[in-house]
């Protein structure tokens, strides 16, 4: 075909660059989605992260306490500020009048250290109001003869637990578990 022309289609001047509104809403709508699915595990983890500090902070007060007790060779206790409330500030102390059945007094017993408050978490009932650790470092009973013996810290949130256990040989060993208390 020689001598005959061909049309050709005429080139766009301009291209249209970005996206439409409807793009943008089935975005946004997309992201939404996925953020209502996700927030509930946000929570969650928020939850699990507030209980591991308060589990550390309680556990590293014992091991102070522990620590304290065979360096001076003498009872050392701790408990929470408020009665009950692992989760509260907890204080660290030497009892020197060796009355292990009874709160720190200020003026008769040397604080340690003192911990602040840590994230509120509820505490299972059964926890101990005071732990006292022996000059040999071991857990001994409040009351009576000191005997040896194990206490156990709950902390909880709706879906998990933390569990403290202090041996009877002073030593703190932590549980987790998925199961709310």
């Amino acid at each position: 075909m020689l001598g005959m022309k061909t049309s050709e289609s005429p080139s766009r001047s301009h291209v249209h660059a970005g996206f439409t509104l409807v793009e943008l809403m089935v975005i946004v709508a997309v992201v939404s989605v996925l953020a209502a699915i996700a927030s509930p595990s946000m929570l969650e983890v928020a939850r699990t992260s507030r209980l591991d500090t308060v589990r550390e902070q309680v556990a590293g007060a014992i091991r102070l306490a522990r620590s304290e007790a065979l360096k001076r060779a003498g009872t050392v206790m701790v408990e929470p500020e408020t009665a009950g409330d692992w989760s509260g500030p907890l204080v660290v102390y030497v009892d020197t009048d060796n009355d292990r059945s009874n709160a720190r007094r200020a003026a008769d017993d040397p604080l340690v250290r003192q911990f602040q408050r840590g994230p509120s978490v509820s505490v299972a009932t059964g926890a101990p109001a005071r732990i006292a650790l022996d000059p040999r470092g071991q857990n001994v009973a409040l009351t009576g003869a000191a005997n040896p013996v194990s206490s156990v810290i709950t902390l909880c949130s709706p879906s998990t637990r933390r569990t403290l256990t202090v041996e009877n040989s002073g030593v703190v060993i932590t549980t987790s578990s998925t199961s709310g208390c």
